[in-house]
């Protein structure tokens, strides 16, 4: 397969899965959370551990694609749960 078809299949793979993130939540948490990674540096940190390179195989980019999403997930998830607790949380222990 040629390299742009390679990186086409791979945009439409993540604008597939930040879609279904953003059907889940929302639009805006996605991009919310999706920027605050990009400013933090949280996207190269992740994709240097999923070891994301030139050399991968197509099967290992979607791989570690739907890994990332997994993170950008999990990320939004910890957002929606602070905010749950905000300064009315009162935790289960205590009720």
């Amino acid at each position: 397969m040629e390299k742009n078809t390679q990186i086409q299949t791979l945009e439409a793979a993540l604008a597939q899965k930040l879609s279904k993130l953003g059907k889940k939540y929302s639009p805006e948490l996605v991009i919310e959370i999706w920027r605050e990674m990009r400013t933090g540096g949280g996207n190269e940190a992740y994709l240097s551990v999923c070891e994301w390179n030139a050399e991968m195989t197509l099967r290992e980019a979607l791989w570690c694609l739907d890994d990332y999403c997994g993170f950008i997930e999990a990320k939004i998830r910890k957002h929606l749960a602070k905010a749950k607790r905000g300064n009315h949380y009162i935790p289960a222990l205590f009720n």
